[in-house]
């Protein structure tokens, strides 16, 4: 009996291994989530010749692919020709922490000047990052102020809530890049110097003219028409004047012994007076002289009069102009506002989200004129339904203008103004799923603006020129500046998510995709379940002997 109970335990341990082995070969292997989100900004990167500086360089990081989880903070406040201004990393030991604005060299400033704005931040264990700031920092263009006003949060995480998230969320407002007179002064350009019409021409074609320049137009035509008719009376009383001349050089003649004109007219009045006592033709001859005389004298005070009044009522027109121009930014907006995600909680096909969430952008003028509303017949874009069709009528518009204003200075002889161009809103999305991750990519650049190095004639520069901050690196000619070319690109960003959910119920082996890189699936029974196994069914089989014998 104690045999048989061995035997039939023994049998049954047998059989209890090997249906946990087999039960172990199908049974669920647990695999825990696994993420990571990053997001990344560049608030402004800006170059002008050989140097080139960026400012609010972030990345956050959110890590869950294993199971020690990072999370970290990556800060380039400012850089220089790749020297780096106050970089750090802040980890959750350090959070939360606000990090202090730093500037690019001041070496560089009369280039370009860039500053980063204060940040606030949070790293957590989660893992989290968490970045927020209610300034876009500062920005200076050939020591031109650009406002960088706005505010901006950025944030990445990793958990089962969430699944693996990027999202940024930045308003920017009221942006102006410098006007157009002081760019151009910037560059060395003497506005003053172009001829008044391409000043006017300039204006009508970007449709800038004004009821002052109207105004200082008329009176400087007017004042060229009465230049025009006391120039017509000069020229008029000096030919009265030379045939009283020759009239009085003919009657000196006639006369014995008389001096020549000049001796005449240069002695003293009371020999003339005698002299012509005793010549009466020489006298009539002489009064009519004098009176010739004395009308070309007031003629040319007239002439001079209306010279200098038309000197006046030009440099009003180019004040007029100028101050138009003044008053005009290469580019301005009034709102830009951006949110933007990447988001992925499944493995799945449509687990995974990337785009631009919303935003608008409103009051975008190009040289004075409503692009937007000359574009697509709105001065407001809701960004999210930005095609690419509607953001290259945008561009193409704003680069039209630009290139109205190359043309019309390049113009004038020797002065060569290549075409600003103006990008915006360029945004890249993509989902998928590779290697048993589901992925999610956002990209956006918000605004990119380039204007090319100019050709200047020294006749039409300002005093000094040549040693302003945009001329002095170039070497020009004899006749001739050059100027470096000059970039800026703002709000460049990305967010971009990886994540696999947790995983239960799953065999062993049948989720392609989900096995470690370099891993074959295990397929089959453990081995030490197949020994354990084989071996308690041997010690059964020798019992059964045992006991049958007995």
């Amino acid at each position: 009996m104690t045999r048989r109970l061995i035997v039939s335990s023994t049998a049954a341990l047998s059989a209890l291994v090997l249906c946990g082995a087999s039960s172990s070969a199908g049974a669920a292997t647990a695999s825990p989530a696994a993420g990571r989100a990053v997001s990344a900004l560049q608030l402004v990167t800006a170059s002008a010749g050989a140097h080139t500086l960026s400012a609010g360089g972030v990345q956050l990081l959110a890590d869950a692919l294993t199971s020690t989880k990072v999370a970290r903070i990556a800060l380039v406040p400012a850089e220089a020709d790749g020297t780096q201004f106050g970089a750090r990393t802040i980890t959750p030991a350090d959070s939360p922490v606000t990090v202090a604005a730093a500037s690019t060299p001041s070496a560089l400033a009369g280039l370009l000047s860039l500053a980063s704005p204060s940040l606030g931040a949070t790293v957590t264990d989660q893992p989290l990052s968490r970045l927020a700031s209610s300034s876009l920092g500062s920005l200076k263009i050939l020591g031109l102020s650009v406002p960088l006003n706005g505010s901006m949060t950025v944030g990445s995480v990793v958990d089962a809530a969430h699944g693996a998230t990027a999202t940024k969320g930045i308003t920017l407002k009221n942006l102006a890049l410098p006007s157009v007179a002081d760019l151009l002064a910037a560059l060395g350009l003497d506005l003053s110097k172009l001829p008044t019409a391409t000043l006017t021409g300039l204006l009508d074609q970007l449709n800038l003219t004004t009821t002052v320049v109207d105004t200082a137009q008329a009176a400087l035509t007017a004042g060229q028409a009465t230049l025009t008719t006391k120039l017509a009376g000069l020229t008029s009383a000096q030919g009265t004047l030379t045939t009283a001349t020759s009239a009085l050089t003919a009657a000196l003649s006639a006369v014995p012994g008389a001096p020549a004109l000049s001796t005449y007219l240069g002695q003293a009045s009371v020999i003339t007076q005698a002299f012509n006592a005793l010549n009466p033709a020489v006298a009539t001859a002489y009064t009519a002289y004098q009176t010739a005389s004395t009308a070309v004298t007031a003629a040319q005070a007239l002439v001079d009069t209306a010279q200098a009044a038309l000197t006046g009522l030009l440099g009003s027109l180019v004040s007029a102009v100028t101050g138009v121009l003044d008053g005009t930014p290469l580019l301005s907006l009034g709102n830009l506002s951006l949110s933007s995600k990447a988001v992925v909680t499944s493995a799945k096909a449509g687990g995974q989200q990337a785009q631009v969430l919303g935003g608008t952008l409103s009051g975008l003028k190009v040289l004075g004129t409503d692009v937007l509303s000359t574009a697509l017949g709105s001065s407001t874009l809701d960004v999210t339904g930005l095609t690419s069709a509607a953001a290259a009528k945008v561009n193409t518009t704003a680069n039209g203008l630009l290139g109205t204003l190359s043309s019309v200075l390049s113009a004038v002889p020797g002065l060569t103004i290549p075409t600003p161009t103006v990008s915006l809103l360029a945004p890249t999305t993509s989902t998928g799923v590779v290697g048993g991750f589901g992925e999610a990519l956002t990209s956006l650049t918000g605004l990119t603006i380039s204007l090319p190095g100019i050709t200047l004639p020294k006749t039409l520069a300002l005093p000094g020129a040549a040693s302003l901050p945009a001329l002095s690196t170039v070497t020009g000619t004899a006749t001739s500046l050059l100027s470096a070319p000059i970039a800026v690109r703002l709000l460049s960003f990305t967010d971009q998510a990886a994540y696999r959910p947790a995983v239960v119920g799953t065999p062993t082996g049948s989720t392609p995709g989900t096995t470690p890189p370099g891993e074959l699936p295990r397929t089959g029974l453990p081995a030490g379940l197949a020994v354990l196994a084989l071996v308690s069914i041997g010690g059964a089989v020798v019992l059964r002997r045992r006991a049958t014998t007995g």
